[in-house]
This record gives structure tokens, sequence and C-alpha cells, in this order.
């Protein structure tokens, strides 16, 4: 005999029913093994996607979107946590644990918040990680880990001044500035030329590491 089987789009676990035979007539035959037990497996899938996000860091926030595909039977949820890369809290972002949950239904979707910190150093493009870990479903797949990058939105330069000097002062003194502010000490080399004042002549060649 046949037993239907409905094809629904629910992840499940494998699921059980019993088929069980009585009311033997005839009394020419008795039932050895009554019941059977029909096991049905699940062919649906569920998941969890997180995308990567890049901010400027005057941007405030880096705006996670964690979006399930596929529905499931009853609510679940999943633990998400911030990790350094290059980028490094609290100085460039801050630390951010949580739990989200989850409808269920396929489409649900839910953010995560990460402040970002708008500091005055120039710095290089610097990332962090946002993990995703401890789903309280383990029928739903999920992306374990997303990256957030991190653009400057700051600059610094260096300039040379002009300087004029009477030919018996003796030396001409240059002056360069660093404006705005860096990570890292650095190095910039100087040199001079010949314009209608000729070294040698009217003025000694230099050059060198500031």
């Amino acid at each position: 005999f046949d037993v239907t089987i409905t094809n629904d789009v629910l992840v499940e676990p494998t699921e059980t029913y019993t088929a069980t035979l009585s009311d033997i007539t005839g009394g020419l035959v008795t039932i050895g093994t009554g019941t059977a037990t029909g096991t049905i497996l699940d062919n649906d899938a569920a998941s969890l996607a997180i995308g990567d996000v890049t901010v400027s860091e005057d941007g405030l926030n880096a705006v996670f979107t964690v979006t399930e595909t596929g529905d499931v039977q009853g609510s679940f949820t999943i633990d998400y946590a911030t990790a350094d890369n290059t980028a490094v809290a609290p100085g460039d972002y801050t630390n951010t644990p949580g739990t989200l949950t989850f409808s269920g239904i396929s489409g649900d979707s839910h953010t995560i918040t990460v402040p970002i910190i708008n500091d005055n150093l120039v710095e290089t493009t610097e990332s962090f990680y946002v993990n995703l870990s401890s789903i309280s479903n383990a029928l739903v797949t999920y992306d374990n880990q997303a990256s957030g990058t991190i653009t400057d939105n700051d600059a610094a330069s260096v300039s040379i001044a002009n300087v004029s000097v009477n030919e018996s002062d003796g030396k001409a003194t240059f002056t360069a500035t660093l404006t705005g502010n860096i990570q890292d000490a650095f190095s910039v080399s100087y040199a001079t030329s010949d314009n209608s004042a000729l070294s040698g002549s009217d003025y000694t060649a230099a050059d060198g590491t500031l």
C-alpha cells in the first residue's frame, strides 16, 4: 500500500511515522511484525548570508545585513561579534557583540551596526571582521564571516617656505612643516639645485633627509 508524502518547503529534520497491521481475519494467519517505520528525508534548505561593507571613516557606522533564505519550522537565533584585522578596536571601531533572532520565514533580515571611530590620523585603508556563530537551528547553514572596510578621510602634507637672506648672512634656513597627523614617523629628502644662483660660486649645494 502507498502512503502519500507531502512535499512542503520547510527545512525540517528527518521525520518518521508508523504503519500498523491489525484486525486480521480468517484465523489461519497471525501477525508477525505488525508495525513498520516510514522515514521522510527533507529536501529543502535554508541559509543565512551576510555581506561585506565598505564605509568612510566619517560615515559614523558600518551596517551589515544578515538575510534568511528558505523557510524553517519556528524561530532561531545566531550570535555575532566583531574581530580585529588591520583595524583595531577601540581606536578604529567599537567592538560590537550580540544576538539576532530570525522568524524562520524566508526573506527575514536583520542588521548589525558597528560604530566607526572618526580620528584625525592619516591611515591606510583598514578592515575588521564580523563573525557569526552558535546558531540555534543546526539545519540552517550560514556565512560565518563578513569584512568591514574603513576608508580614511584625513590628509597630511609637507610644505617648504621661501626664504630671503642677505648675502652677508652666511646661510639660508628653510623650514619644512607637516600639516595633519599620521600614525608613524616618515622621512622626506631635500636637495638644492641651481637657478640664477650657481652652486660653488653663489651657494654651497646641500642635500639630506628630514
